[in-house]
């Protein structure tokens, strides 16, 4: 079994100092570091040599997996614990008390209907919580949410932050009833706010897979099923055996 290169070895390294990692940035750092070395020989791409890096991680339960943001679709990379039962003792900056705190409030928002839950009830969770404080559990929410641990919208409705998606999922399968977890039907990643058929049928689905879905498609027609689903809020209008995307002609100029 070959030993990593020296690419291989610095990539790892800067997820040291840089926990994650968009892969725009990250297949940019990439094509610095063979250039930095430019004799070293084997496949260019991402993906081969993150497989070559996640080969010789695997006896350590780490690895180096990629997770998509549900607000815009952008892809991260993040270097995960494989040890579900270890997994959230990674984040060493925390103490026992506030990763309790932390469970409490990944449990709130897994049991959420709309898997968000308003700011002030996440602080309001320190109640229980041994050692915790309002003011200390304020504090913790802006630390997990500047961490990416967390996502807090314009409107003060915190859900899951992308290092969540990507590195506590053997944890959240793990520890929840699978009808609270659920996968998109079209990128298979684990998902928290998407659309969800109205037929009961507990497919759903990012709003960014849905429109990449569409690009192209003369007849739109859904995936998996046909059935009345309301895309209003991606401008795609409804879905019936067939979708039409509406789109605006341009008006000839006089």
């Amino acid at each position: 079994m070959a030993s990593l290169s020296n690419v291989h070895k610095i990539l790892l390294q800067s997820f040291m100092s840089r926990p994650l990692w968009t892969q725009t940035d990250l297949e940019a750092n990439l094509t610095k570091l063979f250039q930095h070395f430019p004799e070293e020989s084997g496949s260019r791409d991402l993906d081969s040599v993150v497989s070559a890096i996640n080969e010789k991680l695997r006896v350590l339960n780490l690895e180096l997996r990629k997770g998509m943001s549900e607000d815009n679709g952008t892809m991260y990379w993040a270097l995960v614990n494989n040890k579900h039962d270890k997994m959230l003792e990674k984040a060493t900056n925390y103490e026992i008390k506030e990763l309790n705190l932390f469970k409490k409030m990944l449990e709130t928002i897994i049991k959420s209907p709309t898997k968000e839950v308003a700011s002030k009830d996440i602080i309001n969770l320190y109640q229980g919580v041994e050692g915790i404080t309002a003011s200390h559990s304020d504090d913790l929410v802006n630390r997990l949410v500047n961490e990416n641990w967390l996502t807090m919208s314009d409107e003060g409705k915190v859900t899951m932050g992308i290092r969540s998606i990507i590195e506590l999922r053997h944890y959240f399968t793990e520890e929840f009833e699978e009808d609270l977890i659920n996968e998109c039907m079209l990128c298979s990643e684990i998902i928290f706010k998407g659309e969800r058929c109205p037929n009961n049928c507990n497919a759903v689905m990012h709003k960014h897979c849905i429109k990449k879905w569409f690009q192209g498609r003369r007849e739109k027609k859904f995936p998996s099923w046909q059935t009345s689903l309301n895309f209003g809020v991606l401008g795609l209008g409804k879905c019936n055996s067939f979708l039409k995307i509406k789109t605006k002609k341009k008006k000839k100029k006089k």
